[in-house]
């Protein structure tokens, strides 16, 4: 495991009864278990998703006046580039990233997607995803984004999250029990908003850091996006990488639905 995994390891076990504090740290070679799909409603939710998951709604066509050859989903903010952390999923792994997960399977590159399938087979704490095989860098100034259009069972012991994380803090955008939460970790404290998470309105989501601010948002269509939460930027962030992960907090049983990761964009200060 990197650095930040070994720091993130000493905490998610101490702090497993809750879904702070979690992501990619924490597992062992325990054999991975696929299980069944599950076409049963959540909460109102179609969760005929792949086993178990909701299936977001797409957006469709751009809303009245966007002129698609100018704006597209998830587009750098003002004053900022591509940098080399994106990807579309659509040529499998990319080159930058590395895959952790407890044992085998769990993390697949299908039709242009990271699909993450955590499994109630293995002892929780335990998280399936990716993050960059260089290791920590400098992330001031930079802004994540990436559409969630598949999630795991909102009303399980789940969490998919979008962070960044260094060897003694973290900022996270994550959904775990229908709610959608912003959150820092640093010192041993955390900090979060949320709201409830919707699936059709929560599609996209994004991390920003400027101005010493870390601004967490979602958007319906990765064009208009809602402050969820904000939070002071950590001197940490000059070390530190990039998580896309899901997996469960505490024990669960039977089918926990899959998370699926898209048109990840990372976006650097302008040269």
């Amino acid at each position: 495991m990197s650095r930040i995994a070994n720091r993130r390891a000493s905490l998610v076990f101490a702090l497993s009864t809750s879904a702070s504090a979690c992501g990619q740290w924490g597992f062992a070679d325990v054999e991975h278990h696929s299980v069944a799909p599950d076409a049963t409603a959540v909460d109102g939710l179609d969760t005929s998703g792949p086993d178990g998951g909701v299936a977001v709604p797409s957006d469709g066509a751009l809303a009245a006046g966007v002129d698609a050859t100018v704006v597209t989903p998830g587009a750098c903010p003002a004053g900022t580039v591509d940098g080399p952390l994106g990807a579309t999923f659509d040529a499998g792994q990319p080159a930058w990233a590395s895959i952790y997960q407890p044992g085998t399977g769990g993390v697949a590159f299908t039709a242009g997607r990271l699909v993450l399938s955590p499994s109630a087979a293995h002892p929780a704490p335990a998280y399936w995803g990716i993050f960059p095989a260089a290791g920590a860098t400098d992330l001031r100034g930079h802004t994540f984004s990436v559409e969630v259009p598949t999630m795991v069972d909102p009303t399980r012991s789940t969490q998919v999250l979008l962070g960044l994380a260094s060897d003694d803090g973290w900022y996270q955008l994550y959904q775990s029990l229908g709610q959608l939460t912003c959150e820092r970790s640093a010192a041993g404290l955390v900090v979060s908003q949320g709201v409830p998470y919707s699936p059709s309105g929560h599609r996209w989501w994004r991390l920003r850091e400027q101005g010493g601010v870390v601004t967490c948002e979602a958007s319906a269509d990765g064009l208009s996006w809602t402050e969820i939460g904000a939070n002071p930027s950590l001197p940490q962030l000059a070390a530190a990488g990039l998580e896309l992960s899901a997996g469960l907090y505490r024990a669960e049983a039977g089918p926990l639905g899959q998370a699926a990761f898209d048109n990840l964009r990372h976006c650097i200060p302008a040269p």
